[in-house]
């Protein structure tokens, strides 16, 4: 066993069974073959399946699985599957949703999903855990998630976030569309949620509801056309709770629905990069902490 760095799970030397190439026809990896040890890039093909046991350990190190069909990664509580690495992917991600994956479907139970999982994978600093291209649309639940690197999640289309533990690294969940994300614990990262880019200036309605937020750098950062319904959070301990860069206004002037949020402890509870008198944000029905007008405006710059 050799000794893991802080955050990461310790790398099991064993025989175990080589992957890598292109997965063309439904597999089952089994917790009777595993751990799963990566030699090269992994390829999901269209139209294929790859499930994954509970209880299978598999090793990415420096290569990546590229999902082009379904992924079908479902632990149990008792009996999670395990990602990790000990080195970054060469691609700068590990795990990658393309367009042509197959959607979650919650009623049939079928489509791409990753839950009750330990995942232990790095990422470059400008690269992801677990990213999703435009037109995928993943389930990520129940799974802790020790982010070693940049994004834990980067959903850029529609998805499930919920459920899951994430700490570490630099963005925790990043989104640029419509994703659900909601009861997940986020702490010790740079930022816990990022709504868009200023770079490319996506447009996106997300709904990010009863999530705990802490100790970060910035809580919830918001650039660009984003306009998320965010409601019924806790946003706590960290240096900024919510984030608009100067660019969160660009462009449209749909406004975004911020209530019923849990907002104290924080350095500051709101921080607004750029001053504008044509800008206002309506932040009326959450809790700050205390009724007192003069201390909430401490805190609001």
């Amino acid at each position: 066993t050799c000794e893991a760095g802080p955050g990461l799970a310790p790398i099991q030397a064993s025989s175990g069974t080589e992957v890598g190439g292109i997965i063309s026809s439904g597999t089952t990896w089994t917790l009777k073959n595993s751990p799963y040890l990566f030699i090269d890039n992994l390829k999901v093909a269209l139209g294929a399946t790859l499930t994954i046991e509970p209880g299978v350990t598999v090793e990415f190190d420096l290569w990546m699985m590229q999902v082009k069909g379904t992924l079908y990664a479902r632990g149990t509580n008792n009996n999670p599957i395990i990602f990790q690495s000990s080195e970054e992917p060469l691609s700068g991600m590990a795990i990658d949703f393309e367009d042509s994956s197959s959607s979650w479907n919650q009623k049939a139970g079928t489509g791409c999903i990753i839950e009750y999982a330990e995942i232990y994978l790095k990422s470059s600093r400008s690269g992801s855990t677990i990213r999703s291209c435009p037109s995928a649309s993943p389930k990520i639940a129940n799974c802790i998630i020790h982010n070693s690197g940049g994004d834990a999640v980067c959903i850029h289309g529609e998805g499930v976030i919920s459920n899951n533990k994430i700490t570490g690294g630099y963005r925790g969940i990043v989104i640029l569309g419509n994703a659900i994300i909601s009861n997940n614990i986020i702490y010790e990262t740079e930022v816990g949620i990022t709504c868009g880019f200023i770079s490319s200036y996506p447009t996106g309605y997300p709904i990010i509801t009863e999530n705990l937020i802490m100790n970060t750098r910035r809580a919830i950062y918001i650039a660009g056309k984003m306009r998320p319904y965010i409601a019924n959070n806790t946003i706590v301990k960290n240096d900024f709770g919510f984030y608009f860069d100067k660019y969160s206004f660009y462009g449209d002037t749909i406004p975004m629905e911020i209530s019923y949020n849990n907002v104290h402890s924080n350095s500051y509870n709101v921080w607004m990069q750029k001053e504008d008198p044509r800008i206002t944000i309506d932040m009326t029905y959450n809790w700050w902490g205390t009724a007192k007008s003069s201390f909430i405006d401490q805190r609001i710059y």
